[in-house]
Order: C-alpha cells, then structure tokens, then sequence
C-alpha cells in the first residue's frame, strides 16, 4: 500500500467514524482535512531516510498552519469556527474526570474511570488542574507574598492580577496555588484556558458554564451577555483567565467590560508569557513577574524524576547534573522533561546531553519559549526510542482540550503501524508502556479523580461507594431509573465526601429514598458526611423524600421539579446548620407545607422561588429560617397568585426584595412598611404592581427604601 493509499484509507475510516457525530459538512471536512495533514506528518516522521524526516520545529509549523486553516473553515448555521476534534466513547456512560496534577506542565492531561480511561490533550506549556503544595518546587513563599497583596486588594470592587513569565515556568501551576487556597473557598470560581486564537465569546460562555448549573440555550450575544450579568450580580468571585495571549488593546477592554459588575466582588487572575498583555490588562495590583527556578531547585527535580538517589553512580554523577540543571534557565519544564529522559542513561550518556550542541543552536524565535526551553524538549524527543516517537508526534495533532479515550488513541496508534509487537509484548502492553514514558516526560499526565458522572446507567440499581474518594469535589448523578434508594452503600464508611463541593442530582424518575449519615457519638463515629459541599442540586427527582435530612453542609440549596423533596421531615430535629441559600423552582406544594423549612437554620440568607401557585403562610407560625433573611425573590407566579402575603412583614431583617414577571400580583402588603431594613426593591415584569408602586399614595409606603427599580428605571429616597 503506498502512502496515498494508506492515508485514504485512514481519512475514510475516520470519516464513517465521526459521520454521525457531526451536525455539518464543513464541520465533517475539516476533522478529516485535519485526519489527512496529521496522517502525512506522522508517515513522515518514520521516513526510512532519517534526512527527510521533519523536525520538531517543521511539525509544530505544520500544525500551526493547520491550525489556521481550520479556522477559515466557512461557519455552518450556528457552529463556531472548528479548532479542535472532540472524540468519546458513546457506549460508556459512566466516566470519571480528573482535574488534580503533580506536575507544573502538560502536554495530556490522563483521565480515568473504572469503564474507561481518557487522555486530556492540553497545550505543552499549560496545565489546568489542583496542584498539591508540598509537590510544588520554589513558589510556596512567592505564593503568600502574592495572596497579602490580593486580600488587601479585596476592599476594591474589582481587581486583574497578572502573572507573567516564558513558557513552562509555571505560571499556571502558581495561579492554580492561588486558586486552591482556602481563603477563596467563600468565593464562586472559575477557570478558564483562554489560548492563543483570543475569542471572547468562548471566554463568556466557560464563565457563565461554570457560574450556572443550567446550560444557557441563548444564542444571541445580547441575551447570553445579559445572563453573565445575572451571574455576576451580588457575588465574591474569582476567575483564573490561563495563558493570555492577545495584546490588542480594544480587546483586553472588551474583555475586562464583560466581566465588570458593579455590584460583585471579583478578583481575576490573569496568566501571560507577554509583559505588555500584563501591563495592558491589569487594575488596582501592579503585574507579577514569576522568577525562574534557581539551579539548585531545577536540581532537586532533574533528582526526583531521574531517581537519582538510587543510582550506584549517583556521585560521578553528581557535577553532571548540576551543570544540566543549570542549562534549564530556572524553567520547571525543562528539568521535568530532562529528568525523565536522564532516568534510563549512563554516564556517557548524560556527558552527551550536558554538551550537546542543541544547548547552543537557535531553535526558534518564538519570544515566549527561550532556547534552552526547547532544547531540553528537543533532547527528551531525541532521546525517544523510534517507534516512540511517531505515537508522540501523533498525539500532537490534537488541540488543547482535547479528550480521548485511551483505549481509541492505543488502537489509533496500532490501526496507523506505529506500533510493532515483540515476542515479550503484545500491541496493547507496548502502548500501555509508551503511555507510561510519556506520563514520565510530562507530555501525558495521570490524575486522581475530582469529577464522576454518572449518567444513563438504566440498569444500574445500586452506587458504588463514591464517598471514600478522598479529592471528589464534583459529582453528577442523573437518568438512572433502576436506582430507587440512596443509602450506606453509597458512602462506604466513616469520613465520607470529605471535599466535596458541588453534587447535582437529576431525572431520577424512580428514586424514592435517600438517608444521608449525621454525627451523633462524640466518639466521631457516624461523622456527617460532605462537610465541604457548597451547592446541592435537585432535579426532577418527583418521588424522592429523605428520610433523615438533606446533607447538613451544604451552603446551597437548590429543588427543581421535586416537590417531595419539599415535604421531606427529619429525624431527630435535625438542621442543615449551613445552609445559606434556597432556591425552589417549579412546584405545586404550597408554601404552608413545606416541611422542609422546619429544618433549615435560623442563619438563612437568601431565598428564590419561581413558578409557585400558593405563598400563604400564618403569620404566627411562620418557620424561623426565614426570620433571618436578607434577599428574597419571587419569579414567574401562577395566575392564582394577586398579591404578596402579609407574613413579609416578619422578615425584619430583609435588605432587598424582588419580584419578576409575576403579572397577576397588583398590591403589596401594608406589613412591607415595617421592613426598616429594606434597603433594595426591585420590580420588573409586573405591569399591575409597577402602576401600584407608582402611585401618590402606595409610594409613601416605600419612602423608607433607598433604592427602587420598576422595570429597570430607579427611583431613590434620601
């Protein structure tokens, strides 16, 4: 078969492969244009005359003009430009997502789950995960000095702190040091990977993405813009804006306006390789340089990634490697790709690297990655075993972001011949080993598990014990319609959930029990579980009560189309003690029944309810949670629903009450003039309370508020 061929046969493959997965032609063309370039990089890459074979400066050239060329791909309908292959196994439903690293680069990001493995493609010079502070060499200190800095800047509204250096430094391993520290854990965050082809709507969509549980189906840029400013509204949040690279300075002001709101707390981070994107982007802190790595701690990695320690020769070795570690210019990059490579080699070996004249040839004039940042990757690929190398140069066809499952990319690697079985290894353990070898240079990375899905999983009727996951920190349940209780098989014993922070529960159609565990020995036993859990979600969960209570920790709460859920009463007088937020959409209970709020703490804060039919309650019984509120809002009432009840009056603590697209309410209640406190009033969508509201006579019942919107023109009192 000649090459022609072999690349035909390869784009037709691909093509009945992903045909039904693509929702255009153009979107089709350019995933198999890409299959056809990457096809004929890799063919070249194991040319038998080792002169015509490109390298690694002529493959990333052609990848960044393949890169291009996608981009100019005409758009089809509503899809953006196409810049990356998303690829996944769609007979596995359950998967689980890594987010932690170990290391401050990546080329891949490894995902496991216990159906599947994925491998996450990033760009070389980036990572975008938790970062273990003891694993970290060289920034703990830098990193407190920059946290003073950032909480005395917390007394502006609005701050951009930039943090600036070459490639593989470790800038976004030092932001993510930030990002984790719990000073923020009151704050919403969200990270975003920014990339070189700047695209703000990209940028807007991760944040309101990671912002709202709900996917925004909005496609007009007014409509989606006016949600990120809903989402930002009244907030302490912390965004992380990775690898900057646009310099224009029109769009660094279109950018910083979209997250602007005068109302929040928001501190951006902002990672860069560019002083002047630094200086052009950053407010109210002055940009960070991050210092490059001293020679002794390049040293210190190139020991641990070669294992040095071990080694019978470590002495002879020992100025050697100094002398390396001194070439890598402070750059943690370099001696992690270095110190792998140096692991399997003698001594003459590692002269051959201290003196090889890549340290001294120009390589590139990108200004974000300095010679010797290249030459130590060019000296990790040249070291690489040949049939390695064309499975590594494989791999670089796929953009940042990219997700793959790792058994696709080992049958990818042996469907295109890269692979040659020896008579101690199969096809698949020679992948499984070069997998590993790129694990060690940094190119792929393995992650503990943070976020689990499970999803569609019909026949499934029992959980596995998820809480023994010591970094779970998101997890996803929903369509799983065998489930029909939730107990102490899906905790698995003492200390369960112990980070996490955001748990969704959905479309459990069939699920009728849930008993969540609740300290009650002072011997810690029975401790309760997810004491870290910041928001819980429930959707669509029509028959589920719990039996014993919600999980005590969680901060928000947020019931969906699960009217049981409302009438669910716990054992022994048991509350949510941290429960701040409450949010009830879409119900036919009453407000009188809602058991629930019986056990809410008298600490409650905010309370949104939407799409009620009845919001009458006795004002002498009304539960004590909602004494303490400070915002409440009323969104999308029934028809049923004329005025709001005079049980207002008892919320002597409320600071801002608003009231959408209810049109039936005309009158507010005479008990609105006791709210001393009531600072903020906000009506939009109710044409018959906006005509009360204005009115001589009503209006001198709303003097005591400072500031009141009525379809959003403002009136205020003095």
């Amino acid at each position: 078969m000649t090459s022609d061929e072999f690349i035909n046969q390869v784009q037709v493959d691909w093509r009945n492969k992903l045909h039904a997965r693509c929702t255009g032609e153009f979107l089709l063309e350019a995933y198999c244009h890409q299959v056809k370039i990457c096809s004929q990089i890799a063919l070249n890459c194991v040319e038998i005359d080792s002169h015509k074979r490109p390298d690694i400066v002529k493959i990333t050239e052609m990848l960044n003009e393949l890169d291009i060329d996608i981009g100019k791909i005409p758009q089809n309908g509503g899809h953006k430009t196409v810049s990356k292959m998303t690829m996944h196994n769609n007979k596995i439903e359950m998967k689980m997502v890594s987010k932690d690293i170990t290391c401050p680069q990546h080329n891949i990001n490894l995902r496991s789950g216990p159906s599947c493995n994925e491998l996450e493609f990033d760009d070389a010079w980036e990572t975008s995960s938790d970062v273990a502070e003891e694993l970290i060499v060289g920034r703990i200190e830098e990193k407190e000095k920059i946290m003073i800095a950032l909480l005395e800047g917390m007394s502006k509204k609005f701050v951009i702190f930039p943090i600036h250096g070459i490639g593989g430094i470790g800038k976004t391993t030092f932001a993510r040091l930030i990002y984790n520290d719990p000073k923020f854990n009151c704050y919403s965050q969200v990270w975003v990977d920014v990339t070189r082809r700047f695209d703000l709507n990209k940028i807007r969509d991760s944040i309101i993405a990671q912002l709202s549980t709900k996917e925004s189906l909005a496609s007009e840029r007014e409509k989606i813009h006016c949600s990120l400013v809903k989402l930002l509204s009244g907030k302490k949040i912390l965004i992380v804006l990775d690898d900057l690279w646009e310099d224009n300075q029109f769009q660094i002001q279109e950018l910083k306006d979209m997250i602007y709101h005068d109302k929040s707390n928001i501190i951006i981070l902002v990672t860069t390789w560019s002083e002047l994107v630094a200086e052009r982007i950053c407010t109210n802190l002055l940009p960070y340089k991050i210092l490059p790595l001293t020679n002794d701690m390049c040293w210190d990695i190139i020991k641990q990634r070669s294992g040095f320690e071990d080694r019978g020769d470590k002495e002879q070795l020992m100025d050697i490697g100094q002398d390396i570690a001194q070439k890598c210019g402070g750059v943690a990059l370099a001696a992690l790709s270095l110190g792998f490579t140096l692991r399997s080699m003698n001594f003459d070996q590692w002269m051959k690297v201290k003196d090889s004249d890549i340290w001294n040839v120009p390589i590139s004039n990108d200004l974000s990655m300095p010679n010797h940042v290249l030459a130590s990757l060019e000296l990790s690929y040249s070291y690489m075993s040949p049939f390695l190398k064309p499975c590594f140069t494989y791999c670089a066809m796929f953009p940042k972001g990219h997700k793959i499952v790792k058994d696709d990319l080992i049958y990818q690697w042996i469907s295109l011949g890269f692979i040659n079985p020896t008579k101690l290894l199969s096809n698949k353990q020679l992948c499984e080993k070069y997998i590993m070898q790129l694990l060690g240079l940094s190119f792929f990375q393995q992650l503990p598990p943070k976020e689990v899905v499970l999803e569609d999983l019909r026949n499934c009727d029992v959980l596995p014990p998820l809480g023994q996951l010591p970094n779970l920190s998101e997890l996803v349940i929903r369509r799983m319609d065998s489930i029909r209780k939730i107990g102490d098989d899906f905790y698995g014993g003492n200390r369960t959930f112990p980070r996490l922070r955001e748990f969704s529960l959905s479309h459990m159609e069939g699920l009728e029990e849930w008993t969540v565990p609740h300290s009650s020995r002072e011997d810690g036993l029975n401790e309760p579980a997810f004491t870290e859990l910041s928001r819980f979600t429930i959707d669509r969960c029509p028959l589920l009560r719990f039996k014993a209570c919600l999980p005590p920790g969680a901060r928000s709460l947020i019931i969906s189309n699960s009217d049981q859920v409302l009438f669910s009463s716990c054992e022994n007088g048991v509350h949510f003690n941290a429960t701040k937020n409450l949010d009830v959409a879409h119900f036919e209970v009453p407000l009188h029944q809602w058991s629930l709020l019986r056990h809410l703490p008298p600490c409650l804060e905010g309370l949104r309810i939407e799409d009620c039919s009845d919001l009458t309650w006795s004002s002498r019984d009304i539960p004590q949670c909602l004494s303490s509120l400070w915002t409440l809002s009323v969104n999308n009432c029934k028809s049923s629903v004329i005025a709001l009840p005079e049980w207002l009056g008892h919320l002597t603590y409320l600071w801002q009450l608003s009231v959408f697209k209810c049109r039936s309410i005309n009158t507010l209640p005479e008990s609105i003039q006791q709210l001393t406190c009531l600072r903020r009033l906000q009506i939009d969508g109710c044409p018959a309370l906006v005509e009360w509201c204005k009115s001589e006579e009503n209006s001198m019942k709303l003097s005591h508020i400072k500031q009141i919107e009525l379809d959003g023109d403002q009136y205020f009192y003095l």
